[in-house]
């Protein structure tokens, strides 16, 4: 009888995590959104095209060099969870140019079931002669034993510095999303030391600490200047390795040279979704500085753009939201249960018609946490506006 049970018990724990792409992505054909449900989380760092020596890839060639990343995500994944399924790819780009080559590419390694969702932006990349890089996050559906509190691991398939961190798992359970948060200083590094430290006094507020941390996101300029961000972000976190990080270039007109949002581990929240603004803050109706998520369901959706004849910014928004709202009902969500936002814009226009109309969507009391970077182009020509969005479902 005791056999019977465990193995019914174990029945269960394979069936609970899983995964499931909805739709056909119009951009790149992948899927539209996908829901995962019980399974530890793998967020992995900003992977270029570089061989295990450092050395660049493929010089010159978007399609050999996407290749080769998606290579090294994948023996990256297996090595550290065998179990492991890519269920989003966030991909950067050095130009638009080279998006059909990418797109085609990205489509090769999945089948029809296991289509990862898939987001586009357009920004000078750490190597300078780099076209093209891809952060991931993979649900483990086989995960070797309970994971408790946050793991920070390297890949035997890569190379780099052994203080930072190719990937790291976030355990089944609640999670914390901090929205980006930026202290003015015209000095990148000082404006970076100072914006960790607030952004230390949040993980404080939640009685988290730096352990937690899953994966650091970080918004600046200039993107050569990206050594004494490093430099900072492992201070910060010494003597533990770094977190996996994802740096983009952003062309703010603001003071702030840098702006970073968070993903970390958290204990169990009082409802199955909490929207935090720590005392102190100001509150918005557009954004929340802390989402907690009290369960591990997530839906990730594929980056969403305007239609064709959709000319100016608000037009574009308009459709973007309205195809969310069909991507959300497909999963079984809705406006009321997204949890995290990244908007990228790239004209002035796009930037402020995103503030007025966010609020027809939004409920007041309860949008996600969000970051929103002006940048060179969101990846598709003739388009001024994406929006990428992480959900639950709705009960």
């Amino acid at each position: 009888m005791n056999r019977v049970i465990a193995l019914l018990l174990l029945s269960a724990c394979l069936v609970s995590a899983q995964t499931r792409s909805i739709g056909k992505d119009p951009v790149s054909g992948l899927a539209q959104a996908v829901i995962v449900e019980g399974a530890p989380l793998i967020h992995t760092a900003q992977f270029l095209p570089i061989d295990r020596k450092g050395e660049l890839v493929a010089q010159g060639d978007a399609a050999k060099q996407t290749a080769h990343v998606l290579e090294n995500l994948i023996q990256a994944l297996k090595s550290v969870a065998p179990g492991a399924q890519i269920v989003k790819l966030n991909v950067y780009l050095a130009n638009e140019s080279i998006l059909p080559q990418v797109e085609k590419t990205l489509r090769k390694p999945f089948g029809r079931s296991n289509k990862p969702a898939v987001s586009f932006v357009v920004t000078p990349l750490q190597n300078p002669d780099a076209l093209v890089a891809i952060d991931a996050i993979a649900a483990d559906l086989n995960p070797a034993g309970e994971i408790k509190n946050v793991k920070r691991l390297f890949s035997p398939f890569l190379g780099g510095s052994m203080q930072e961190a190719h990937m790291a798992i976030l355990p089944v359970g609640a999670a914390v999303y901090i929205s980006g948060q930026a202290k003015t200083n015209t000095m990148l590094g000082t404006s970076t030391r100072a914006t960790l430290e607030s952004l230390n006094t949040t993980l404080e507020f939640l009685r988290l600490t730096k352990s937690d941390v899953v994966q650091v996101k970080c918004f600046l300029t200039p993107m050569v200047g990206i050594e004494s961000v490093k430099h900072e972000i492992q201070n910060f976190f010494a003597p533990d390795v770094t977190p996996p990080c994802v740096f983009v270039e952003w062309t703010t007109a603001n003071p702030q040279p840098i702006e970073i949002e968070l993903i970390a581990r958290s204990e169990a929240a009082p409802g199955e979704v909490d929207y935090i603004n720590p005392p102190g803050s100001a509150v918005s109706k557009v954004y929340t500085k802390v989402v907690r998520v009290d369960r591990s369901g997530r839906i990730y959706c594929s980056a969403l753009y305007g239609n064709d004849n959709d000319k100016t910014g608000g037009a574009q928004i308009k459709t973007i939201f309205n195809d969310l709202g069909a991507v959300l009902k497909k999963a079984g969500s809705d406006f009321d249960h997204l949890v995290k936002a990244t908007y990228f814009v790239s004209t002035p226009d796009a930037s402020s018609q995103l503030n007025v109309l966010r609020p027809n969507y939004l409920k007041p009391d309860r949008p996600p946490a969000a970051s929103k970077a002006m940048v060179k182009s969101v990846g598709v020509p003739g388009k001024t506006v994406t929006v990428d969005m992480i959900a639950i479902s709705a009960p």
